[in-house]
């Protein structure tokens, strides 16, 4: 970590899913990672919808956000914002390899233009090589997120008097938690599974290299309909499938480890999954493992499904990561 990075500290990552604000301050002290502060507002308002629409979103964050800030045991010099899925676009290209670097760019951000149609220019596009090379092609990444939402950010950033850091979409928050916490999910083919209500993200990596995502909603009788992946992958579609069926299936003949985690208060359903597929290959994610928490962190908060925190502390400790995904 450089001092630059260190001067960013403590560092406030924040997410945002239906009615619930979330919030962690990370400081780093003697090379050591420290939880100064955890919380959690349920809200009288839908701020995701608030947020996806841009109806009074900024206003209505602040009401509850202002607070948070002003009882954390440290001001933070920084903060950091995560995106819902949803509100990106995330894309895979194979670009011939004998381009020059400059002209893949372009044509990543061309192809992912395509995809956007007339409101392109709404949108912030970047672009990031993949390690997962294809003979006589380049595997990129392109991440589109609406102005509108980094504007929102950015005036919210400025309305509390602390710069932003990071944005990021939180499939990428998540990742780089896990990979941060859990050394077991830095080798080998590892799937990284996010349940909130009836909705599934599924991030494959290989030796801790983003390989691809899909986002499913399962109906009950366990079928399941595609609400968007970044490329065509049958492997997306069997661990959906044996994760969403109550049978023997198991997510384990298609990667060799994985890690599940709940956006809701409770996670029983994944509880279920890894008392279904008992083994020593499958992990419900606690964010927090290992870590240092301030004395004044509640309790409570951390005692029933603390994974609800992944991309929110995935978001905090951005400033830390020295090798992150993305």
């Amino acid at each position: 970590m450089n001092d630059e990075s260190y001067n960013q500290l403590p560092n406030l990552g924040v997410t945002i899913e239906g009615n619930v604000l979330r919030s962690v301050e990370v400081a780093y002290e003697d090379k050591s990672t420290k939880i100064l502060a955890v919380n959690e507002v349920e809200t009288s308002d839908e701020l995701w919808t608030a947020t996806s629409s841009g109806t009074d979103a900024k206003d209505k964050i602040l009401s509850y956000l202002e607070p948070i800030i002003q009882g954390l045991p440290g001001r933070p010099n920084s903060i950091s914002f995560a995106l819902n899925r949803i509100w990106s676009l995330i894309s895979i290209h194979h670009v011939d390899s004998g381009l020059p670097d400059d002209e893949k760019d372009e044509f990543v951000k061309w192809e992912t233009v395509k995809k956007l149609g007339y409101t392109s220019n709404d949108y912030l596009i970047d672009t990031y090589l993949l390690t997962d090379e294809l003979p006589n092609y380049s595997k990129y990444l392109s991440v589109a997120i609406n102005n509108n939402i980094i504007e929102m950010f950015q005036s919210i950033s400025s309305s509390v008097d602390i710069p932003v850091e990071f944005v990021d979409v939180d499939i990428f928050a998540g990742l780089n938690s896990i990979l941060f916490t859990y050394a077991q999910a830095r080798t080998g083919k590892v799937a990284i599974v996010r349940h909130h209500d009836d909705n599934y993200s599924v991030t494959v990596v290989k030796d801790g290299e983003f390989t691809g995502n899909a986002f499913f909603h399962v109906e009950n009788d366990g079928s399941t309909y595609l609400l968007g992946r970044t490329e065509k992958d049958k492997a997306f579609e069997e661990l959906i499938k044996s994760l969403a069926a109550d049978n023997d299936s198991g997510p384990l003949k298609v990667v060799d480890k994985l890690f599940i985690y709940s956006g809701t208060h409770k996670g029983e359903q994944l509880a279920h999954i890894a008392a279904l597929h008992d083994d020593v290959n499958i992990f419900e994610v606690d964010p927090f493992k290992g870590l240092e928490l301030h004395d004044s962190v509640p309790s409570q908060l951390l005692s029933e499904n603390s994974g609800r925190f992944t991309e929110t502390l995935g978001m905090a400790i951005r400033p830390i990561i020295e090798d992150e995904v993305l």
